[in-house]
Formats: structure tokens, sequence, C-alpha cells
């Protein structure tokens, strides 16, 4: 991740004294009012955009919205969601499992995401407590990896008083631990200025984090270090096609279900059985030794008419006859049937002395 192991270990150390100082015993006092993009709309960000930009739409949820209705949602176009899990790790959305199972009911790709507080607690553990809590992902070809919103502090300094060092430590942190825990790495939400302003522009995360690009604007505009395009964006907060923020998907249906199995396709249908193999051809006709007539012909033609009857000259045996060169007699008869190449004995005529 572009950490030095020993620098890491020291560096996340060191966090865990400053999470502790910093306000990790002190409760929260609204995870409720704390959603994707609230930071910004404390900010008093205006969304410029008032239509969808091109991409596969969606939509982000968290508990200001109560109970969905994700028939509809899924009747006006929506292909994926994204539903708030927790937040620290103390705080679970108690409208999660009618959002989230409600979404996966109706067919969308959906995802949960951990509103992240690095000033309360490591990455490690907030990594936990999402994956326990909702986070946890399946390769069912609906679920998306798990996000982490990290965002302006809704509590206090906008970089949760971490310097722009620990606070990457406390991403990769997060990040290694949910990868370690799901297989998966996290999608990483966020904002161009904050990941400037309080990581340094780090650029060690793209390689692997897909980015969710925060930006109420008329395009996505320039993105984090380490990251060439985005996966979602998140072009606006009012409720324009869906309840929710409003987001489009950087790509396909084929390529949202790949994302949603691990970045592959899905595996290839086994293939078929092989066929029998064919049965073997008829044994070729055996081919016998018909035997000529050959009785009359000169000895020559005799012989030659054999072979091509598929037999063979046999003994020839001479006698004094007046037929000179004549064939007078052969064994076995003509018209027998013997085997290919059965010999044929002759009895041909010779001068007399």
């Amino acid at each position: 991740m572009g950490l030095n192991r020993v620098v890491l270990a020291a560096l996340v150390a060191g966090l865990t004294t400053a999470g502790a100082a910093l306000g990790a015993g002190s409760p929260l006092s609204h995870p409720g009012l704390d959603y994707a993009g609230s930071s910004l709309a404390n900010r008093d960000v205006t969304p410029v955009r008032a239509a969808r930009p091109a991409g596969l739409p969606g939509l982000d949820v968290s508990s200001w919205q109560g109970n969905v209705d994700w028939a509809t949602v899924a009747a006006n176009g929506a292909r994926f969601a994204y539903v708030k899990a927790t937040e620290g790790t103390s705080y679970v959305n108690p409208y999660f499992t009618q959002q989230y199972g409600g979404a996966y009911g109706v067919g969308l790709v959906r995802g949960a995401y951990h509103f992240g507080l690095p000033d309360r607690s490591t990455g490690a553990a907030q990594a936990q407590w999402f994956a326990a809590h909702g986070g946890s992902w399946s390769a069912d070809g609906q679920t998306l990896p798990g996000a982490l919103d990290i965002e302006y502090n809704p509590y206090g300094a906008t970089c949760y008083g971490l310097s722009q060092t620990a606070m990457v430590a406390w991403l990769t942190s997060f990040v290694t631990q949910y990868q370690a825990l799901t297989t998966r790495w996290p999608v990483i939400y966020t904002t161009t200025n904050w990941w400037q302003t309080c990581t340094g522009n780090y650029a060690g995360l793209g390689a692997t984090a897909p980015l969710w690009i925060a930006c109420w604007c008329q395009t996505a505009g320039q993105l984090p270090a380490g990251w060439s395009n985005y996966a979602f964006w998140q072009w606006t907060n009012q409720q324009v096609d869906f309840p929710g923020d409003q987001d489009v998907f950087n790509g396909s249906q084929d390529d949202l279900v790949a994302l949603a199995n691990g970045g592959q396709p899905p595996p290839p249908q086994p293939p078929p059985p092989p066929l029998p193999p064919p049965p073997p051809p008829p044994p070729p006709p055996a081919v016998i030794c018909r035997v000529p007539r050959v009785i009359g012909m000169r000895l020559a033609n005799a012989r030659t008419r054999i072979r091509r009857a598929q037999c063979s000259p046999g003994r020839v045996r001479h006698v004094r006859s007046k037929r000179v060169g004549r064939v007078l007699g052969q064994n076995p008869r003509a018209g027998s049937r013997r085997a290919r190449g059965a010999r044929i004995s002759l009895l041909v005529g010779r001068k007399r002395r």
C-alpha cells in the first residue's frame, strides 16, 4: 500500500493513543444525522446539476430515509444502492435491515457503507465493527464491496485532529483490515478537497480501492491522487429520481455485476460432457479368391487372370500335348472360393518328343 510495514505499525500505534485523547470515550451525539455527503450539506455546498449524468442510476440512503419503498425505486430505474450500516464502533443504522434487504429483494445490486470517525478508534477496529454489523460481503452477484465514507468531520476539526501521515495510517489500517475480513478491498467515498487537505493527496490506495467520488457539480472534476477514474459518483443530495442521495455507476450493468462478483465475471458454465465415441466402422468385407477359369488360356494370360481374382499362381506341371503352352487343367476347380492368395496349380501342355 506504499507504506513500510515497520513505519505503518508505529503510525497505527501512535494513532490509537491519539484516538483515545481526541474523543474515543465520548458518545456520538448525532450518528443518525450523519450520511454520505452530510458534511457537504453542513458546509452549504449547493448542488448545481438538475438532471442525472451519464451512467447507471443508483442511490444511497441512511436512517434519514427510514423505510424505503424499494419496489418504486426499482420501477423508477435504479440499478444499485448503498446503505449506511454503521458509524464509529457503536452505531448501527436502525433501518439497515429493511433498507439493505429490501434493495436486494427487488433485484438491485447493493452494498453497505461505514461512516468513518478516525479520532474515535483505529481503522482496524472500525473495519471490524462494520464487517460484523452489515458490512460483510458475499459472492452472490448482488453484493458490492463495503464502502468507507470518509469526509469532513461532523463533530469538530475537519481532519479529526490527525496529521496527514496519521490519517493515511488510519485509512490504510481500515482498508487492509476490511480486506483481511472479507477478501474485498472497500470502496472509498470522499471528496477531492478533503482528500487533498487531510491525506496530503495520498496516492497509495487507488490501485486497489474503487473510488466513490462526491461532487455536486456539473462534472466529477479532478479526482484524488491515485485514481484515474471513479466507480461511483454522488452527483447531488436532492431527491431527483429516488429517495436519498443520487449516484451513478461508471460502467455497464455487466461491469456493475463484475464489481459485485469481485472484479471478475461469473465463472463460465462447465463444458458439456464429451460425446460418446462413434461406433467402430464395420470390418471391410473379406477379400476372397474366387477361382477363375483359366483352362484353354496361354500360361501368361492365365497367371494374370489368377492374380486379378485375388489368387496366386501355384505350381505348374507340364504334360505332352498338341496344345502347347495352353492350360489343360487347374486345381482347385473354377468357381470355388478360397482365401485371398490361395494358390492355383496348373497343368500346361508341351511339345511331344
